[in-house]
């Protein structure tokens, strides 16, 4: 085997010894309040890192509520203009959180009364958190590293 076989080899156990795991987060949106209005989801989310593959779970009552994932501008208006996601009305939204950057989502119902009393929630999604899972295996003796000089 030449040096450069015997480093490939050596490179490819190593990788299989460190598979990585991400652990996702499932958050209830607005906890015992679940969503509604008159709550505060900026302080609720002051102590929170939202990441790809959380979850948020939107709890709420079905008929008087709704959760619409909406742009900044409609976010800031409290109204959904293009409505290109239908919104969810199932009592609980479950929501997997899949790519980084801002999220925007608001009630829309009773013409965006609800998000003018605070039924709309921001939050900045950052990338995964992975761990490294090291299998505990006997060093690599010296004689395998001075073939790849």
């Amino acid at each position: 085997m030449d040096s450069k076989q015997m480093f490939a080899t050596f490179v490819f156990i190593a990788m299989a010894l460190l598979p990585t795991t991400i652990h996702a987060i499932e958050y209830i949106v607005g906890e015992d309040n679940g969503w509604t209005e008159n709550f505060d989801y900026q302080a609720w989310t002051s102590d929170k890192e939202f990441r790809v593959g959380d979850i948020l779970v939107f709890k709420y009552e079905v008929g008087k509520y709704d959760v619409i994932e909406v742009t900044p501008a409609e976010f800031l208006a409290c109204e959904a203009f293009s409505e290109a996601e239908p919104p969810v009305t199932s009592g609980e939204e479950i929501i997997i959180l899949l790519s980084e950057g801002y999220k925007f989502y608001i009630c829309g119902k009773d013409n965006g009364n609800h998000c003018l009393l605070g039924q709309r929630l921001v939050i900045d999604v950052l990338p995964a958190i992975t761990n490294i899972n090291v299998t505990q295996e006997p060093s690599p003796s010296p004689e395998h590293f001075h073939l790849l000089n």
